[in-house]
């Protein structure tokens, strides 16, 4: 009897620690939202150094940065961290042709930023970003980005007409191939109605037959 309430003493012991651990979990977990919540609120109203950008984004992830940057614009501030320009001039358009390059670009994203410089050095800091947020993500090393340099940015993203033409294309044809079955009277896999009937019937009056061993 006493065995028993020993080994029930060690099994309760036991679910304990296993509570406490998930506790423990769950409120790390919680921390590191918060965490990742003040660095984004931090860096929403006002432009930062980058020291500041470059320890924050330790613990962001990709669409932390993303809300960042909504979040920003709708402050009527540019979208990029770094940047203490004003949004003005935003364009109503959602896309912009390109004479010069021949290319098509969607502005949605774009739209954020007050320049095509900011625009491109905010995608640049993004990409070195974690792709699952800091507070589920079991790797916890730091993330050191590195800053966009350059003079010249994009003008929005670019939109690949090709690829959706090809799929349109590839839509269209699928749907002819199905008309067309219907008007010639073939079901799949191209078998006409009287063949089919035929089937069927022979298929009624088959018999299988073991074979004696």
């Amino acid at each position: 009897m006493s065995e028993k309430r020993s080994e029930q003493k060690k099994s309760a012991a036991k679910e304990h620690v296993k509570m406490n651990e998930r506790q423990k979990s769950l409120k790390k977990v919680a921390e590191n939202r918060k965490l990742v919540l003040r660095t984004v609120e931090k860096m929403i109203d006002c432009a930062v150094d980058e020291k500041l950008l470059i320890e924050s984004c330790k613990v962001l992830s990709k669409a932390d940065f993303e809300d960042l940057n909504v979040e920003r614009s709708l402050t009527l501030l540019c979208g990029y961290p770094l940047c203490s320009n004003a949004l003005t001039n935003i364009a109503s358009q959602k896309y912009k042709i390109s004479l010069k390059e021949h290319k098509v670009f969607d502005l949605t994203e774009r739209k954020l930023f007050c320049s095509d410089i900011c625009f491109t050095a905010s995608k640049f800091v993004k990409k070195q970003l974690r792709d699952e947020a800091f507070w589920l993500s079991d790797d916890k090393s730091a993330v050191i980005v590195e800053i966009y340099r350059q003079n010249f940015g994009d003008i929005g993203n670019e939109v690949r007409l090709s690829d959706k033409l090809t799929e349109e294309e590839e839509c269209k044809t699928s749907v002819k191939r199905t008309q067309n079955r219907k008007v010639s009277g073939l079901y799949f896999p191209y078998l006409k109605e009287n063949q089919m009937e035929k089937l069927k019937e022979s298929m009624s009056s088959l018999t299988i037959r073991e074979k004696p061993l």
